[in-house]
């Protein structure tokens, strides 16, 4: 008999088997194809490496002295990133409401001073080791610079200077002149006072502005008399409670007792003063002169500028070589990042972008420019010739380096407990001279 059983069912005939082998043929050159693509990117972006520079990043840490500083500071680094791509530039801008030589310690502490640094007093921190020596070439260049051991460790950025901002409006409106002496001073305060204007606006919220005032009657009523005081004080030849200290203190006091300054001046900042200014809330401000850089454009707005006079009609210009530039101990770990940042100092002082700070902070250049800053008729005009026609140019001020390094600080809070309290100019001098023994004890002078 015959068998007519079926031949068993099979799950692959020849079609299925066909398709499957094209599907595992797709599969593997779609796979070959990834492996290879991945290969060629990975091959690009390698060869890519390979040929783009390596990027330098450096540190920078500048003092937020103003608005004006701060905005070129900003715009130089943009530029100088622009021009040397290969470089990047983290900037971090420190004052707050201490003095700044308080914002660095803390930054020390951190370990954060960064690469380039901004500095008032670099004695003290080439002693520390925190510093290392620049090129000799900023040494030859700049009006000003910090040498040790035959070596440059700071150099100048800019001098500056200070004085009365005022509302010329203001002064035409009450028939009031530039005034020849303190007396005159004194009567102008009285006249806007009778006239319902705050005479001058202080910012005592920040503390550093508290330097203006306080270093202007130690010039006039202490540094007039002994331009050494403060080496022949760090000596014990002179003390803060001696007459003529205690003369600033009284000159300064008079100011708040006579209503000739803002009643709210401890809750008011620096930044507000330019404001209350234009406005004809106060008719006088003590500033630098970058404030009136801000304020030269206001339209409906004219400043004037003029020194406080003494007694005698003497007038004593501060004459600011205080802001440095340097560099790191840790710049110099890597000699990359060290040369990037005398780069960055050489762009900075290049004639373009230094012409350009200049004149927009009207502070006075450390290096010959080809430029002229100012016209003879504008407000950067005027505050040059006050200070060039002033019977004395100072460079000593309270915080330089002939005082203990954190003594500034500890006495502008007391000077403002004085200012706002019921202590005695004796007692206000005797605690002023205890910290003064106190910070020599502890840190001395760095010459």
């Amino acid at each position: 008999m015959m068998n007519d059983r079926k031949p068993p069912y099979h799950f692959f005939s020849k079609r299925k088997v066909y398709l499957v082998v094209i599907l595992a043929a797709a599969v593997l050159f779609a796979l070959f194809f990834s492996l290879l693509s991945d290969a060629f990117v990975e091959g690009r972006n390698r060869r890519n490496q390979q040929q783009a520079p390596e990027v330098t990043e450096l540190v920078l840490t500048f003092a937020f002295q103003n608005p004006q500083w701060n905005a070129q500071i900003e715009q130089t680094v943009e530029l100088f990133e622009q021009a040397y791509p290969q470089i990047h530039v983290t900037y971090v801008a420190d004052y707050e409401h201490n003095v700044y030589e308080d914002v660095l310690s803390r930054r020390i502490a951190r370990n954060e001073l960064g690469d380039i640094v901004q500095l008032k007093t670099p004695a003290a921190y080439v002693e520390g080791g925190y510093l290392t020596p620049l090129p000799d070439q900023f040494g030859k260049e700049a009006s000003y610079f910090y040498q040790k051991d035959g070596q440059t460790w700071a150099v100048g950025a800019v001098e500056t200077t200070s004085g009365i901002l005022y509302n010329k409006k203001l002064f035409e409106a009450y028939g009031l002149t530039v005034p020849a002496s303190y007396d005159d001073f004194l009567k102008t305060c009285s006249t806007l006072k009778e006239n319902g204007v705050i005479p001058v606006g202080v910012a005592g919220a920040d503390l550093w502005h508290m330097e203006y005032w306080v270093n202007h009657f130690f010039r006039t009523d202490v540094l007039a008399g002994n331009e050494n005081w403060l080496e022949d004080c760090a000596k014990g030849e002179v003390a803060w409670t001696d007459s003529e200290p205690i003369a600033m203190l009284e000159d300064m006091k008079a100011l708040f007792t006579n209503g000739y300054v803002n009643a709210d001046w401890r809750a008011v900042r620096d930044t507000s003063l330019p404001y209350m200014l234009q406005t004809g809330e106060v008719a006088m401000i003590f500033t630098g002169p970058w404030t009136a850089a801000g304020l030269q454009d206001t339209a409906d707005f004219e400043a004037g500028w003029f020194i406080v006079p003494d007694r005698e009609g003497r007038t004593f210009a501060a004459r600011n070589q205080d802001t440095y530039w340097a560099l790191t101990e840790k710049c110099a770990e890597d000699e990359a990042v060290y040369q990037a940042a005398v780069t960055f100092l050489e762009f900075f002082y290049s004639e373009e972008n230094y012409g350009r700070i200049c004149e927009n902070t009207l502070v006075f250049p450390v290096k010959e420019l080809t430029a002229k800053i100012t016209d003879e008729k504008s407000i950067g005009s005027e505050i040059m010739m006050a200070s060039r026609n002033s019977d004395d140019q100072m460079t000593q001020y309270i915080g330089d380096s002939s005082c203990p390094q954190n003594f500034e600080a500890e006495m502008l809070h007391l000077i403002e407990d004085y200012l706002d309290g019921d202590i005695s100019s004796d007692d206000a001098a005797g605690q002023i001279q205890q910290s003064w023994e106190n910070r020599m004890k502890t840190e001395g002078v760095y010459e």
